[in-house]
């Protein structure tokens, strides 16, 4: 989980927590992609610094294209000729790839198999410069001509689905059944939730709560068309939460204008072209420090100069489980309660979501085991005859692509060599994907996002939603929950995927406990960064004694 770094000093902007403090230095130019957050009321600033161990994540994607040049590039030239430039993997090929999926599939011949050659890219395609061969830059200029990069961004549309799983635990908090929930009634919500604690792990899953976990958080597509019963296009509605990313390692003013413009056309009101404080939703203050004609007012250029400016906050995600050297002073965590910014009635979380071995499907094992079928008199490779069977179409497909020698022949190792290159792409993208859940209760009471409501957290359950009760109030109404909304980072082509099984379905894995010394977090057996006296391995007159507040934690 990543902490956030800075105090938000933006009108209204509160980030609840501070994981980690920067000083003012330049960041890794090569790790840190900047993203601005344009919520409904006005527009933040954020600096992900995403690294994998001690490297830039993002070095992944140049690392895997050098490695697919040298895979496809089998007479050591240095160039692709124009039969090896025919088994470069269409755009469309390559994400699947990053997927981790090695099967190829084309649109000609039987299901499964590849037409005649590969099927490939043409040369002339990749060719830029025209002398009859393709160069890793040509490769790579090709695919960023398709939009395949470093990173993949998915973001949220004008969906605004309530979390309707969130009626289970909304019910039995509620128990006057007034449709609102009081201080007094989530101050005994701990009480009245951990009875339903199943495994007595004092941790409160979905399941334990008869939450449907399908209703969790949702990314979906951009805005479409939609068609109205005249037969006529309409647009769809304006998303209500959107991210726009700016040019990574691009220092110019030119590169955050895009993202400048996009942030005049969302909060324009009297569609003048420029932002007043109020449309932007800042302090009359704050919009003086770039309003550099003092107009009053903020116009895209002025708004660039701020996007090259300091972030509101900036976040260390670390897509390893540990670096391989120590951190930077830096970047090195102090504690932190939470790393949610709050934003009026919205509540933004920035969530890793790693890879993990576990989590990955075994395509390599079960390609293998095809092989090994097949290959019944243990030749350790198969025919053409053999592949174009019935029984061999899906490695037919693979062939062409994996038939380093032209041999006509598919031996293990060259399938391996293969295998292995597709696994490599797994790891190759960097990921941010925005969803919500809507006004979700669950979400704003699982503070630290784990998927687990803790003692702690069913605790501190009404101070968290004390801010979105009206002044003075004792309690608070269903619509006056805050938006959950999530910024995920991961690995691209598989962020989807584990957003939904790794997170959003009833087997969530149990927290891993991360913080105090190692005899703190080996008692610490729920992974929830708290001791009950129930994980107390010590003299039970000792645990009294250091609990100094007496809380029982």
């Amino acid at each position: 989980m990543k902490r956030a770094l800075a105090i938000l000093t933006l009108a209204g902007l509160v980030l609840v927590g501070v994981g980690a403090s920067l000083a003012q230095e330049e960041p890794d130019a090569g790790a840190a992609q900047d993203v601005v957050f344009l919520g409904e009321k006005r527009p933040v600033y954020l600096r992900l610094i995403v690294r994998h161990g001690d490297t830039s994540a993002f070095a992944g994607y140049d690392a895997f294209l050098s490695r697919l040049f040298t895979f496809l590039d089998r007479d050591k030239s240095g160039a692709l000729n124009r039969t090896e430039a025919k088994q470069v993997p269409p755009s469309e090929r390559l994400n699947q790839f990053f997927t981790g999926n090695p099967y190829l599939t084309g649109t000609v011949g039987r299901p499964g198999m590849m037409p005649p050659g590969g099927g490939g890219v043409n040369l002339e395609e990749l060719d830029a410069d025209k002398d009859g061969s393709v160069s890793l830059e040509e490769l790579k200029t090709y695919y960023v001509g398709k939009g395949v990069g470093a990173l993949v961004l998915s973001n949220q549309t004008a969906t605004d689905v309530a979390a309707q799983g969130d009626d289970a635990i909304f019910g039995l908090i509620d128990r006057d059944r007034d449709g609102k929930l009081s201080r007094a009634e989530l101050l005994a919500a701990g009480g009245e939730l951990l009875r339903l604690d199943q495994d007595d792990d004092e941790l409160l899953t979905v399941n334990e709560l008869g939450i449907n976990r399908a209703s969790g958080f949702v990314p979906v597509q951009p805005p479409r068309m939609m068609m109205p019963k005249d037969g006529k296009g309409a647009k769809a509605p304006e998303p209500k939460f959107v991210i726009e990313l700016i040019p990574r390692g691009d220092r110019r003013l030119s590169a955050k204008m895009d993202a400048a413009r996009k942030i005049v056309a969302k909060y324009d009101a009297d569609k003048d072209g420029k932002l007043t404080a109020a449309e932007i939703g800042w302090e009359a203050k704050a919009l003086t420090k770039w309003d550099r004609n003092r107009d009053n007012k903020l116009d895209s250029l002025e708004l660039g100069r701020w996007l090259g400016g300091t972030p509101d906050s900036e976040h260390l995600i670390q897509l390893s489980a540990t670096p391989t050297t120590p951190m930077p002073r830096r970047m090195r965590p102090a504690p932190t309660s939470s790393d949610t910014i709050t934003l009026g009635n919205v509540q933004l979380a920035v969530v890793t979501q790693a890879l993990t071995g576990s989590q990955a499907f075994d395509f390599k094992g079960q390609v293998l085991g095809q092989f090994r079928t097949m290959d019944v008199d243990r030749h350790g490779y198969l025919t053409l005859r053999q592949l174009d069977s019935e029984a061999g179409q899906t490695l037919r497909g693979m062939l062409d692509i994996a038939d380093r020698n032209n041999d006509s022949r598919l031996s293990r190792e060259e399938l391996t060599e293969y295998l292995d290159l597709v696994a490599s792409a797994v790891q190759a993208q960097v990921s941010i994907t925005l969803s919500t859940s809507g006004q979700g209760l669950y979400g704003t009471l699982d503070r630290n996002g784990d998927g687990f409501l803790s003692v702690r957290e069913l605790r501190e359950a009404w101070a968290n939603l004390a801010p979105f009760a009206p002044e003075k109030a004792d309690a608070i109404d269903r619509k006056e929950l805050p938006n959950q909304v999530r910024l995920t980072v991961g690995r691209g082509g598989n962020a989807q995927q584990f957003l939904f099984g790794a997170v959003n379905n009833g087997s969530v894995t149990r927290p891993i406990p991360t913080k105090g010394p190692l005899w703190f977090r080996k008692m610490d057996t729920n992974g929830d960064g708290d001791l009950s006296a129930r994980e107390w391995l010590g003299d039970p007159a000792q645990f009294s004694t250091l609990d100094t507040d007496k809380d029982g934690l």
